[in-house]
């Protein structure tokens, strides 16, 4: 029998912008009326930010990949950013989703020690994939 997710709690989103280095401010969803430049020229919600610590309300939060290991981890660009904000995380926290194109959900990934899992994939052909608990 496959072991069960975390019972995580009804959803409510928080899109984070493309995050500069720490700390990363995150808008509420009511500012996603428009999209602006953010600090490195990618259109992110213009509005006010719930600052850095609301990251650790969320139900729900969608990452970037550049790919994902069937053991969870997850390969970013190499500036940590995303892992600092899970990092910020309670546990048992909101479930982690990686955003991935086909191809780019693996096998494995090189690991940090501060490399940060994920708890599923989403590719556009594969759709909703688990990964195993840590």
């Amino acid at each position: 029998m496959p072991p069960s997710p975390p019972p995580w709690p009804s959803a409510s989103p928080s899109l984070p912008p493309s995050p500069p280095p720490p700390p990363s401010p995150f808008p509420s969803p009511a500012a996603l009326s428009g999209l602006v430049a953010g600090p490195r020229g990618l259109r992110e919600p213009d509005g006010p930010r719930l600052g850095v610590d609301a990251v650790r309300s969320v139900d729900l939060l969608l990452v970037p990949a550049l790919a994902v290991g069937l053991d969870g981890i997850r390969m970013g660009r190499g500036g940590g950013s995303y892992d600092r904000v899970m990092a910020r995380l309670p546990e048992p926290g909101p479930l982690i989703v990686a955003l991935l194109h086909d191809g780019e959900d693996v096998g494995s990934v090189p690991a940090e020690p501060h490399d940060r899992r994920v708890h599923a994939v989403i590719t556009p052909t594969g759709g909703f994939a688990l990964r195993p608990p840590r």
